[in-house]
């Protein structure tokens, strides 16, 4: 068996649930800035901070 099925049968098996918080407090950490568009969501960075 491939690495790549061993990895693709593992992956089947978290639980990949959405954690908004977490992401809200990473993007803030790393000093992203989040938008929002028509088009979906967009992380930019944001050289003076303003996360």
């Amino acid at each position: 068996m491939s690495d790549f099925i061993k990895i693709a049968r593992i992956a089947a098996e978290i639980d990949w649930k959405w954690d908004g918080e977490w992401w809200m407090s990473e993007v803030s950490r790393l000093g992203f800035k989040q938008e929002k568009s028509s088009a979906g969501l967009e992380i930019h960075s944001d050289p003076e901070g303003n996360a």
